[in-house]
């Protein structure tokens, strides 16, 4: 998923096109992105970046919400893909 710096994975990808987009719409480029990782298995739902915290879901008017789930601020591929 995550690829080689040749050939970069779906996520790599869709990070990317995700930053491309948001510099495109925004106004004053003053945004900031979080992402979140989670696995919906066998009706199990598990956060992929904190797997030992246990998720928990509630219901928010018309949608579900994982309250507990981590989020890490995301910065541009170009930036943060390798160290």
């Amino acid at each position: 998923m995550l690829g080689t710096m040749e050939n970069p994975g779906v996520m790599v990808l869709a990070i990317k096109d995700l930053f491309t987009k948001v510099r495109q719409r925004s106004c004053d480029g003053n945004n900031v992105v979080h992402l979140s990782y989670l696995e919906v298995y066998n009706e199990t739902i598990r956060d992929l970046l904190s797997p030992r915290k246990p998720l928990v879901l509630r219901v928010d008017k018309q949608r579900i919400v994982a309250t507990t789930l981590t989020q890490y601020r995301a910065y541009p591929i170009d930036e943060s893909w390798y160290f």
